[in-house]
C-alpha cells in the first residue's frame, strides 16, 4: 500500500508534504507505511494543505480518501467504517486526545493536525472570555451618541450599521461584516468615537492582515472622520494610522512574535479590517497577544473567500451565510435603544449560538441601487441559488451585467 500513496504523490494526486508527513507518522509509530494510519495522516495533511483544519472521518467513512467516489477512484484507497478506523486510530501512539500534545489529534470523529487542533482551542476560549457584555456602559451615553450619529430612517426600516454599532460598543468582542458598499469603515469610525464617548482614555490601534488593506483602512478612516458629528477632542483621538498585524505583533524570524501570552499588546481596543483574509494560526497568535480585557472589532465580508492558508474563522464566527439570529436578551437590549431587528428563533427551533450576539451584519449596499443587476446578482450567488443567478442574465431587466 505505500506504492500506492508513492503513485498518488508522483502522479500530482497527493502533495509530497502530505506523502513524507505520512510516512513519518507511520514510522514513528511502527506501522505500515502504507496502511490506515500513514493513509489518515496524508488526507488530514493535504486537506489542510487544502485550506480545511480538520477532517470530518465520518464524511470520508467507505469512500475513496483521494479523489471522487467515481469510477476513475475505483483503484484508490478507501476509508473503512467508522467506527473501525476510529479504533485503529486510538490505538496509534502518535494520535493524541483533546488536550495530549501528539502530530495528530483525534477529537470525536474529527482529526487534526496537532498544533491546528491547539490553534482552535485558542481561538475558541478566547472569544469565549469576550463573549459577555461590558459591565461600566453608561447606556445614556450610549443612547445620546447613537440618536446623534445615525439618522432616524424614515420609512421605519432597520438601521443595520446602527445595530452594528450599538452591539460593538457594548460587548468586548464584536464583529462588523457587510458587502462591498454597506459601510463598514463609515461605522466603525462612527464605534470609535462612541467608545471614546464612553471612556476618553481608551487606547485604541488599527491593523488588517496586508500592508494594501492596512493602507486602505488608513485612507478609510482619515476620510470617515471629517463626516462624523463629535466633539473635536473625541475626533482627534480616533488613531488615523493601521498597520499590519505581523507588524503589530511584533513579527520575527521565522513564526515568532514579539508579543504573545507571556509579553501581551498594551491596548484597551483593536479594530482589525479585512477580517476574512486572517487564518487560523494568525487569529490564534494575535488573540494570544491581546489581554482578556481588551476589546476586539473584526470588519470584513463573510461572503469572501476565505484566508489562504488554513482556517475560515471569519467564516466560522458569522455562521457560513446563516441568517444571524440574536438571543431574547439581545433583542430586548436592542430594543431599548429604539432598534427592532426581528424575532429570535421560531418556535422550536435550538437556540442561536452566543457568539450570534457579538455580530453586526449589514445588509443595505449603498454602492449598488435597488434595482441593480449587479447588486441582485450577489444577492443571489451568496444565497446558494444558481439557477436563478444564470437567469438574471436573459430575463433583460438589468442593463449593467451581460452574459
Amino acid at each position: 500500500m505505500s506504492d500506492v500513496l508513492r503513485h498518488l504523490m508522483e502522479s500530482g494526486g497527493l502533495p509530497p508534504l502530505a506523502y513524507y508527513f505520512a510516512r513519518f507518522v507511520a514510522r514513528g509509530c511502527g506501522v505500515d507505511e502504507g496502511g490506515l494510519l500513514a493513509r489518515s495522516a496524508a488526507l488530514v495533511s493535504l486537506r489542510n494543505l487544502q485550506g480545511d483544519v480538520c477532517v470530518d472521518l465520518a464524511e470520508y467513512a467507505g469512500r475513496p480518501l483521494f479523489g471522487d467516489d467515481d469510477e476513475a477512484s475505483r483503484e484508490l484507497p478507501r476509508a473503512p467504517a467508522l467506527g473501525e478506523w476510529l479504533e485503529v486510530l486510538a490505538a496509534a501512539t502518535w494520535v493524541g486526545r483533546p488536550g495530549i500534545s501528539a502530530p495528530l489529534i483525534l477529537d470525536n470523529h474529527r482529526l487534526y493536525l496537532g498544533k491546528y487542533w491547539q490553534y482552535e482551542q485558542t481561538v475558541a476560549e478566547a472569544l469565549r472570555e469576550r463573549l459577555e457584555s461590558v459591565a461600566a456602559l453608561d447606556a445614556g451615553r450610549l443612547a445620546d451618541g447613537l440618536q446623534r450619529l445615525f439618522r432616524e430612517a424614515q420609512d421605519g426600516t432597520t438601521d443595520w450599521q446602527k445595530v452594528a454599532a450599538a452591539i460593538a460598543v457594548s460587548r468586548r468582542f464584536a464583529v462588523i461584516s457587510g458587502g462591498p458598499g454597506t459601510g463598514k469603515t463609515t461605522t466603525v469610525v462612527k464605534v470609535l468615537a462612541l467608545l471614546l464617548e464612553q471612556d476618553p482614555g481608551l487606547h485604541i490601534a488599527l491593523a488588517a492582515p496586508t500592508g494594501k488593506a492596512a493602507a486602505r483602512l488608513t485612507e478609510a478612516i482619515r476620510g470617515g472622520k471629517g463626516r462624523v458629528d463629535a466633539a473635536t477632542g473625541v475626533l482627534a483621538r480616533i488613531p488615523e494610522e493601521a498597520s499590519t498585524l505581523h507588524r503589530l505583533l511584533g513579527a520575527g524570524v521565522g513564526s515568532s512574535f514579539r508579543y504573545n501570552r507571556d509579553n501581551p499588546l498594551v491596548l484597551d481596543c483593536l479594530v482589525v479590517d479585512e477580517a476574512s483574509m486572517i487564518d487560523l494560526p494568525l487569529m490564534a497568535r494575535l488573540l494570544e497577544s491581546l489581554p482578556a480585557r481588551s476589546r476586539l472589532i473584526l470588519l470584513g465580508d463573510r461572503d469572501q473567500l476565505a484566508s489562504v492558508e488554513a482556517g475560515n474563522v471569519l467564516g466560522d464566527i458569522t455562521g457560513h451565510g446563516e441568517e444571524i439570529r440574536y438571543s431574547r436578551s439581545q433583542i430586548d437590549f436592542l430594543g431599548g435603544f429604539g432598534m427592532a431587528t426581528g424575532g429570535g428563533p421560531p418556535p422550536g427551533a435550538a437556540p442561536s449560538p452566543r457568539i450570534a450576539d457579538a455580530v453586526g451584519l449589514l445588509r443595505v449596499s449603498y454602492r449598488f441601487a435597488g434595482d441593480s443587476g449587479i447588486g441582485e446578482l450577489a444577492r443571489r450567488v451568496n444565497a446558494g441559488e444558481g439557477e436563478a443567478a444564470f437567469r438574471l442574465f436573459g430575463d433583460g431587466r438589468y442593463r449593467d451585467i451581460a452574459w
